[in-house]
């Protein structure tokens, strides 16, 4: 049951204090969000000739006084249009100036002497109010739907400022001036601020009331001027969008190559996928995935390599499925035969983890171009091959990843594997291996870092000229059925 004032005393005393109407809702403790909706600015029950000039509130500096009217409303309501987010639902949250904290404060202790009733009261807090009176009508003047932070991906948030806030707040150095010599010091570990919501919460309930009453207005004053409606930040979670990727040059790494900060390469599978991503959902930036990555110089065919893009705070959410059809339309002709993408769909952040799990879980398969440096290469050998399951390979990390990865030995399988000679010293390897395995090195044997190997089970030395990854067995994510023209054959 709601805990209320309502003496006549308690009454007198909260109007004596020049609290505004929802105000003193508020400190009564009424949590009826129809009372807040209901009471309108005068103009709109009055003629302007009757509107009495109300003093700006103690308590929320004319925050639901001022910005609660239509005409505040509407400036919202412009800003919020012109960030142009097609989502259809919305949450309403408000940034507050500090000094805030500090009238509250002084406003319970106030209370708390003059009426002994206001113990039992729960006080409304002011962004609770603000989103009761103005939240709906926001949503609908946008036409969208209203609904609470926990479950919505677009927030809006309306920051409030007011012009004494910093003079307000500076009494609090008075009264914990070893607190804010702390602060100047390690300015990195508060990032540089003085005044902190959860700071001056922290320092007001180690205040003692003689020590606030001698620094601070008790109760507070009206403030000289209003707080004021400053702008709008729009934010809207990451989507994601997933598909399948093939790539058909030697001469293109799957993400930007940078060495000591200079490219290596012009261009990657990542940037000429996310750009059209980005530039169609209208996101400033994006994060690329993909279940493993080729060499620069493999191809990677068949279905082609999954992958996922991440992208923060896009204003474009929702597509039909022509719109995904034309963006991997896009990709692809900007990709210029480099690269081609299949299955673009959007997907929920909780299917990355088939990425993740494919990882280890899946397996590959493989067709290398492989040459004999030295000895006779016998078909028994080759044909022999193709008997040999399961195999478990011991690999310590090649030479050539070193220096950004682990020295480590790893176990890695390869399932299977059959050869077919070209000529006298060229033959095709393909295998199906365990994730993770390094190709390369089973064929030539990194020095005999990788055994056995492509060397050891000929018994001649060998040399890799070519690697394809055929297929990525990972069934995720789903297949699209496309009817579009540029449509790539599996190979």
């Amino acid at each position: 049951m709601e805990a209320i004032i309502e003496t006549s005393d308690g009454d007198s005393v909260l109007q004596s204090l020049g609290l505004c109407k929802l105000c003193f809702l508020r400190y009564t403790g009424v949590r009826k969000t129809q009372e807040y909706c209901s009471i309108n600015d005068c103009e709109a029950d009055e003629p302007p000739t009757k509107c009495r000039k109300e003093d700006t509130c103690v308590a929320c500096l004319g925050l639901l006084q001022h910005l609660t009217k239509d005409s505040e409303i509407k400036h919202i309501v412009e800003d919020l249009s012109k960030a142009n987010y097609d989502s259809p639902v919305i949450t309403c949250a408000v940034s507050l100036p500090i000094a805030l904290q500090i009238r509250a404060h002084s406003i319970e202790l106030f209370l708390s002497e003059k009426l002994a009733s206001f113990e039992r009261v729960k006080v409304v807090p002011i962004k609770e109010a603000w989103k009761w009176a103005c939240s709906q009508r926001i949503a609908s003047a946008v036409n969208k739907e209203s609904c609470s932070g926990a479950t919505c991906d677009f927030l809006v948030n309306i920051n409030v400022e007011y012009s004494q806030d910093l003079k307000e707040c500076s009494a609090l150095e008075q009264v914990h001036s070893l607190k804010f010599e702390e602060r100047r010091k390690q300015k990195r570990k508060f990032h540089g601020q003085l005044f902190t919501r959860q700071g001056v919460e922290g320092m007001l309930n180690s205040t003692t009331k003689e020590e606030f009453v001698s620094k601070f207005d008790y109760p507070p004053t009206a403030p000289p001027e209003p707080a004021f409606y400053n702008g709008v930040q729009c934010s809207h979670n990451a989507i994601f969008i997933a598909g399948r990727y093939n790539k058909f040059s030697r001469g293109l790494s799957q993400t930007p190559w940078l060495v000591e900060g200079e490219r290596r390469m012009e261009g990657s599978v990542q940037e000429l996928i996310s750009k059209v991503l980005e530039e169609h959902c209208n996101s400033k930036n994006s994060k690329f995935v993909a279940s493993g990555r080729e060499d620069v110089d493999v191809r990677t065919l068949g279905r082609g390599r999954p992958f996922a893009v991440e992208l923060p705070d896009p204003h474009k959410t929702f597509f039909d499925p022509s719109e995904l059809v034309s963006m991997q339309k896009l990709i692809n002709e900007g990709g210029r035969g480099l690269i081609h993408v299949r299955d673009l769909q959007r997907i929920h952040k909780d299917e990355l983890v088939h990425l993740k799990m494919g990882e280890e879980s899946k397996s590959k398969s493989y067709e290398a171009y492989c040459v004999c440096l030295e000895g006779e290469l016998l078909d028994e050998k080759l044909d022999a091959l193709s008997n040999i399951k399961n195999l478990v390979l011991e690999q310590k990390t090649p030479i050539r990843v070193l220096h950004r990865r682990p020295l480590a030995t790893r176990n890695r399988t390869v399932l299977q594997m059959s050869a077919t000679r070209v000529d006298d010293k060229f033959f095709k390897l393909c295998l199906e291996t365990q994730a993770g395995t390094y190709v390369k090195e089973f064929v030539h044997g990194d020095f005999g870092r990788t055994n056995p190997n492509m060397c050891t089970l000929l018994g001649v030395s060998v040399d890799i000229l070519a690697l394809d990854v055929k297929q990525v067995f990972l069934d995720w994510p789903k297949c699209i059925i496309s009817t579009d023209s540029d449509s790539v054959p599996v190979c």
